[in-house]
């Protein structure tokens, strides 16, 4: 009996040597996989460094042409905003001439206006006193008179002198008229001529 035994106890034997065979194998396999794994894990270390330097370097360069455009659009927009100022500047030099030149056209005119109502106000008033002196003067002239017809050559004397007189007035009035018309166009033509182009 002792060979069934041996039988048996081969096959022990043989499982031992075969788990053990297994041990080595699967230990084998699991450095092999531990390696690869680590190979991998390396592989990917290094391709995920290049990536990221690689994203690193295009994002340094977006930023510098980022930063570039950036520049350019201020530059840009300095220049315009100068440009702008400058135009600015030079309109408010030009509506400040247009300003002082209307100022003194207007000046002008309204000297010219007063100085023609003032004229205006002394020929009537030179009118009404000459006027006063004649009706005085025919006042006396017809207490003095002795019959008809010397008071209807005294009224019709008074009447044709005062006539003449409103007449005379009529026309001074209208050449003062007409030179109040035609002097603010004259000033106004005159500073239309200063005025810078």
């Amino acid at each position: 009996m002792a060979e069934p035994r041996r039988h048996s106890e081969r096959p022990s034997e043989e499982f031992g040597e075969s788990a053990a065979g297994a041990a080595a194998t699967a230990e084998h396999a699991a450095d092999s996989a531990a390696a690869t794994a680590e190979h991998m894990v390396g592989s990917a270390a290094d391709t995920t460094k290049r990536a990221v330097d690689s994203t690193a370097a295009a994002a340094e360069r977006a930023s510098a042409e980022a930063a570039r455009q950036a520049e350019k659009v201020g530059e840009t927009l300095a220049n315009q905003t100068e440009q702008i100022a400058a135009g600015g500047r030079q309109g408010l030099h030009q509506a400040a001439r247009a300003a002082e030149t209307g100022a003194k056209a207007a000046l002008r005119s309204g000297v010219t206006i007063a100085d023609g109502v003032r004229e205006i106000a002394t020929t009537w008033t030179h009118y009404a006193e000459e006027v006063m002196r004649r009706n005085s003067e025919a006042g006396q002239a017809l207490l003095r008179c002795r019959n008809w017809n010397e008071i209807l050559e005294v009224q019709a004397g008074l009447l044709r002198d005062n006539m003449h007189a409103f007449l005379d007035q009529s026309a001074k009035v209208a050449e003062i008229g007409s030179r109040m018309a035609t002097r603010p166009l004259e000033a106004l033509a005159e500073t239309e001529g200063d005025r810078p182009r």
